[in-house]
């Protein structure tokens, strides 16, 4: 996925996820600069990204939906559902009490 950097309000550079991230390290890009990638309704602030910390990975608004304990819930629910035209023997045992 590739990083677009914002300046002053003119892209300065494209850069690799890896690239991004030495580049803050250093200074290269800094906290007054905006960065934008796939997924993301609007631009964040490299002050931001710095602040929580966010080097593991880019997050998009619709992956942060998707790992939400509702979407979750709701794939559990359609699971259950499916499960006794899946294996009528997996859904019995899963009904047993457990005491």
């Amino acid at each position: 996925m590739n990083v677009h950097v914002s300046r002053d309000g003119k892209v300065i550079r494209e850069f690799s996820e890896d690239d991004f991230r030495k580049n803050v390290r250093r200074g290269v890009i800094v906290p007054s600069d905006y960065y934008f990638c796939e997924g993301f309704t609007d631009w964040k602030s490299v002050a931001d990204f710095k602040r929580h910390r966010l080097f593991t990975a880019f997050r998009s608004e619709r992956s942060r939906i998707e790992r939400s304990p509702a979407y979750t819930g709701g794939l559990c629910a359609v699971a259950a559902a499916f499960l006794p035209l899946a294996n009528p023997v997996l859904f019995f045992l899963g009904s047993l009490p457990l005491f």
